[in-house]
């Protein structure tokens, strides 16, 4: 049966690479390098889930936000933010 986690657990990394191509691109090496602890994070945290759209993340330190479009896709409501480091 399909629904939104489920079509977020088939993706590939080459699938979602993808999405960001279409917006603008990405530092696709470095996602390629976190892609799977991205994903097995997602799955694991949404195996706990009875319905994603109950759901309520805050992606802190998503400067290139690529974890926060699989929550989304999923059906959470998604914060996400960059905090800069300070210079000195």
């Amino acid at each position: 049966m399909s629904s939104p986690v489920n079509d977020v657990l088939s993706y590939t990394f080459n699938d979602y690479n993808r999405l960001f191509e279409e917006y603008g691109g990405t530092d696709s090496n470095y996602l390629k390098k976190h892609f799977s602890r991205f994903y097995n994070t997602f799955r694991r945290v949404s195996s706990t889930w009875a319905s994603a759209e109950e759901q309520v993340v805050v992606d802190v330190g998503a400067h290139w936000l690529h974890q926060s479009p699989l929550y989304s896709m999923a059906g959470c409501k998604v914060e996400a933010l960059h905090v800069q480091e300070r210079p000195g």
